[in-house]
């Protein structure tokens, strides 16, 4: 790490924490976003219809007791009122039958669909030729069934029904489900990048400090050595950043300085050693 400068290492490091901070917010969309589409899902289409589907169960029962009411009415214009509601309240049932049809997706819910319009045409249909029997007159084919098949065709057509209506409940459940699981990866997820993050950030900090600390430590040692006149301490230098420069320029400063010291020392020599030899002319001169 010395090999690189201080600046490119200080910027590494933050560039490393912002990469892992861009990361976790990464994640964070990215595990949002997956829970934006199961709750819009729930919300949107599974609870819609939910609602429609009993809304259409709740239609159905409402006919089937005008259905009853009007085999045991002789008034012809209280049934004439009665059917006459029966045919808005079908109108209702196609309605909802329609929009039920548009948000339907899955295999298995678009055959139960299916089996639910089976079971309504085979009753619609078994219903309205026993009403014109019996205005016809035609009370004996009219009451086959009034009296045998209608309590049969509703339980099959209101089964049917209750049939997709659970169906869409399980799907509701499977979806929050799905949803919690979800929310609960995205938190441990989030939670365990999280603690990566302040570990290396950590380790990282650590790594850069020490780098840049010791090579001062060892600079701020030779700068007392040489200020208590030790010219003899030795260093070895690593890397090429700002602070192995420094080391460097202080080694070649003790360095000069000790060839200084020689110079000195070996000048201070000559001139002793040039006395001596003038001391011992003067005495051979005054003998």
């Amino acid at each position: 790490m010395n090999n690189l400068k201080i600046g490119t290492r200080l910027i590494m490091g933050f560039t490393f924490m912002l990469l892992l901070v861009a990361i976790l917010a990464g994640i964070g969309l990215w595990r949002m976003q997956a829970s934006s589409i199961l709750t819009s899902d729930i919300i949107d289409v599974r609870l819609k219809n939910e609602r429609l589907i009993s809304e259409w169960a709740k239609s159905i029962a409402l006919n089937n007791i005008r259905t009853a009411v009007v085999v045991k009415m002789t008034d012809p214009t209280v049934q004439k009122q009665i059917q006459g509601e029966m045919v808005t309240t079908s109108t209702l049932i196609n309605k909802l039958q329609e929009e039920v049809r548009t948000h339907i997706t899955q295999p298995q819910a678009i055959t139960l669909f299916e089996n639910v319009l089976k079971r309504r045409t085979e009753y619609r249909d078994a219903r309205a030729s026993a009403i014109e029997h019996k205005n016809n007159g035609n009370e004996a084919a009219a009451a086959k069934f009034f009296e045998q098949d209608m309590t049969t065709m509703q339980g099959a057509y209101l089964a049917s029904v209750d049939a997709l209506l659970s169906y869409q409940t399980q799907l509701i459940n499977r979806n929050a489900a799905e949803l919690h699981e979800n929310n609960a990866f995205g938190r441990k997820l989030l939670i365990g990048i999280a603690i990566l993050a302040v570990l290396a950030g950590m380790l990282l900090a650590l790594l850069i400090t020490r780098s840049i600390i010791r090579p001062l430590q060892r600079a701020l040692h030779l700068a007392q050595t040489v200020s208590s006149r030790d010219l003899t301490g030795a260093i070895a230098i690593q890397g090429t950043d700002e602070t192995s420069m420094l080391l460097h320029a202080l080694k070649e400063m003790n360095d000069n300085l000790t060839h200084v010291v020689h110079d000195v020392r070996k000048g201070a020599d000559s001139i002793a050693t040039a006395s001596s030899h003038i001391a011992a002319g003067n005495v051979d001169l005054s003998s």
